[in-house]
């Protein structure tokens, strides 16, 4: 990865890489501390921060935990998708267990009255993973519940290196959308997603740019050709745009500003309503998200 790096931007290009690397590993690299600068629109779109590599190139995890933003819409369909995701899920946990991966799915499900919001959610399931591995260091895959994982691209949730590896990237690779692979210290260092974009669109967006503030970075994609099967298709047309306008200032700011470094998850304020009853896989919470950046996290 570094030769690629060095071929495409140069020896100077690299060496800021390998800083971040050691930096990022000792835990010294946080929101706080990190100088990033905007990134230019134009830049954002064409992609050009994707590298595809083998799954060999990738270390494997020791520990997985797959975070589920949910919420059900009308009826019972989204229900049927977390149902069919769980059980392709399980099958998966029971065979890389015999390879001493240990594979946990985190459901944070939204309780109705606000529109949804993907990225507090993500938020809320990292805190819950953070809590269940007790310090441990661990890959954390951002999971749409409609997108379901074919055999192939299974084997990529168990691996996590030095950059996120977007699985979804050949369905829209400018943002962190669909299913993305992080280790648990990159997904810090970028804050995590917004708290503060309501209903559809951005918030993939927003962390793409909140991880490519350092424009030596670079994002992951499998290249054998590994695929999703898109089980929610019929429901694209529900998406809820009432808030899309706000978002977009939201992701301005963010970028231009550099405002994500003091919100996202270091601002996650929530609250537990619910607790459904555990399994050895899931864990899986009803929660309050509050509005606002300055409240602290209740649980």
């Amino acid at each position: 990865l570094f030769a690629c790096l060095a071929t495409r931007s140069g020896p100077s290009a690299m060496k800021v890489w390998v800083l971040y690397v050691s930096t990022a590993l000792t835990g010294a690299l946080r929101p706080s501390r990190f100088r990033g600068q905007p990134v230019d629109r134009n830049i954002h779109w064409d992609c050009h921060q994707v590298v595809q590599v083998g799954l060999d190139q990738i270390p494997r995890s020791k520990n997985v935990a797959v975070l589920v933003p949910f919420r059900e819409q009308h009826g019972k369909e989204r229900h049927q998708e977390l149902e069919k995701l769980v059980a392709t899920l399980q099958t998966h946990a029971t065979e890389e267990a015999k390879q001493g991966t240990r594979i946990k799915v985190f459901v944070a499900e939204q309780t109705q009255g606000d529109s949804f919001n993907r990225g507090a959610l993500l938020n809320v399931g990292f805190d819950m993973a953070s809590k269940y591995f007790r310090g441990e260091k661990f890959a954390a895959v951002t999971q749409d519940c409609d997108l379901l994982p074919t055999q192939g691209m299974l084997q990529w949730y168990s691996r996590s290196g030095d950059a996120p590896t977007h699985l979804a990237s050949y369905l829209y690779c400018p943002g962190f959308g669909g299913v993305t692979v992080f280790r648990d210290d990159i997904y810090r260092a970028m804050n995590g997603y917004s708290n503060e974009m309501w209903g559809w669109g951005g918030e993939d967006d927003d962390a793409m740019d909140r991880w490519m503030a350092d424009p030596s970075r670079m994002v992951l994609a499998p290249n054998d050709g590994a695929s999703f099967v898109d089980i929610g298709k019929t429901h694209n047309g529900q998406r809820d745009k009432s808030h899309y306008q706000a978002s977009m200032e939201v992701w301005d700011r963010d970028n231009g500003e550099q405002a994500w470094q003091t919100e996202g998850l270091s601002t996650l304020n929530y609250t537990v309503k619910q607790r459904h009853p555990g399994t050895p896989l899931v864990e899986h919470a009803v929660v309050k998200l509050a509005h606002g950046q300055d409240a602290q996290l209740h649980v």
